[in-house]
């Protein structure tokens, strides 16, 4: 049978970026991590209820994409996971992708999303420079960047990744391709690199 992948959002993030034109918004209190997570359940029943035949079908992958996923708890990722694993078929392999932000790693916070069934984290770099950083509205620095990526390895994911972006404001190639040495320098399993695209709806459009 075709195999079955599910994505999951989790809109909320420290602060909007300039370039996102995602379904993302900024956090103004506690997020409701309870209530949230059951209405991602709920629905996933009503698509269940309207295409049965979905839950024959193996889950080959899901992944959790925001927003900034880790601004939420691993008892509560934890809980989303149990219940999709419920209510559909995983498959052997399965993988479990999750985005993280560098300025919301702790070191417990990626151990225990992989005690949660986390396979694999996706860790939003975009760049090691402190100044395209701030262009980017980001609120990590080049540090966090690094420190996130020997997090993940002492966490034993299977598997993680570093986002990076080219195309920056003012970014010379020098400066993009020094962004990808230093990626690979911290020896992740998996790179994604890609240009910056100015979208319509976002500060840097306007």
């Amino acid at each position: 049978m075709i195999p079955l992948s599910l994505y999951v959002h989790i809109p909320w993030c420290v602060q909007k970026c300039p370039y996102c034109d995602f379904n993302s918004h900024t956090q103004k209190g506690a997020i409701p991590e309870d209530d949230y997570i059951d209405a991602l359940l709920d629905d996933l029943d009503t698509d269940l209820a309207a295409y049965p035949s979905i839950v024959t079908r193996p889950l080959h992958s899901i992944f959790i994409g925001g927003g900034t996923p880790s601004l939420m708890s691993p008892a509560q990722i934890e809980r989303l996971l149990a219940g999709i694993n419920a209510r559909l078929t995983p498959g052997n392999n399965m993988e479990v992708t999750m985005e993280a932000n560098p300025g919301t790693v702790e070191a417990d916070k990626f151990i225990g999303y992989r005690q949660a069934g986390v396979t694999r984290i996706s860790i939003g770099v975009q760049s090691f420079s402190a100044d395209k950083l701030t262009r980017l509205g980001r609120i990590h620095g080049p540090g966090e960047a690094e420190r996130a990526a020997h997090l993940a390895h002492q966490a034993r994911l299977t598997s993680f990744n570093l986002d990076l972006m080219h195309g920056l404001p003012d970014q010379s190639e020098q400066e993009a391709l020094s962004d990808l040495e230093q990626a690979i320098a911290l020896k992740p399993p998996h790179i994604s690199w890609y240009q910056l695209t100015i979208e319509p709806n976002t500060q840097f459009y306007f």
